[in-house]
């Protein structure tokens, strides 16, 4: 059974297939909680990485893609904004979070 598309899936799929780069970005959108190790976060997406790689030729097209399944392994380190963005399909509507703009874009609207 496939996974729901997701806000949270789709910031997952854009960092990459690094575990590092996946911590990072959800780290700078304030998605995981500060206090969540970024060894237990590493272990549980690699897990999944492991999975995906390993998978057998004609089973590929069963399940969702790699990112909504590391979006729900991550659950336990996502805070009141990484939730909401984690609700499949639901979360494709919330709003992009605000560019923050520098003072020489003042000129831009």
């Amino acid at each position: 059974m496939a996974i729901a598309p997701s806000k949270l899936g789709r910031v997952i799929r854009d960092a990459g297939a690094s575990p590092e780069r996946i911590i990072a970005s959800l780290r700078a959108r304030q998605l995981v909680e500060p206090s969540a190790a970024d060894a237990e976060m590493r272990a549980e997406i690699e897990s999944v990485l492991t999975f995906f790689r390993e998978r057998p030729r004609g089973r590929m097209f069963f399940g969702g893609p790699a990112c909504e399944d590391i979006r729900v392994c991550l659950a336990p380190f996502l805070t009141a904004k990484g939730e909401a963005w984690a609700v499949g399909m639901k979360s494709l509507d919330i709003p992009d979070d605000p560019v923050p703009r520098v003072w020489w874009r003042f000129w831009e609207r």
